[in-house]
């Protein structure tokens, strides 16, 4: 009973963590922006953005995204999806 309880929490521990969005940050100029979308690639990603996406330094909006404008977007992936967390101005 004892080690059936336990495999029970381990399979359990790893279907949350599997679940879990993964959290990382990327630098490179802005590629291309999808206004209509709400999005933008940088070095080659697609990243997605929505009211919780954050903006810093002279950024107040995704209006404020040119392209060229170099960037360091963090992002989390869900399902295969880069959402976009915080954009800021990289010097």
């Amino acid at each position: 009973m004892k080690a059936s309880a336990t495999a029970w929490i381990a399979a359990l521990a790893l279907g949350l963590t599997a679940a879990s969005a993964h959290a990382d940050d990327i630098e490179g100029n802005i590629e291309s922006i999808d206004k209509e979308a709400m999005s933008l690639v940088v070095d080659g990603k697609s990243f997605s953005t929505n009211e919780q996406t954050e903006y810093e330094d002279e950024l107040k909006s995704f209006s404020d995204l040119q392209q060229g404008m170099r960037v360091e977007v963090d992002y989390e992936e869900t399902n295969g999806e880069m959402i976009a967390t915080e954009i800021e101005v990289d010097d």
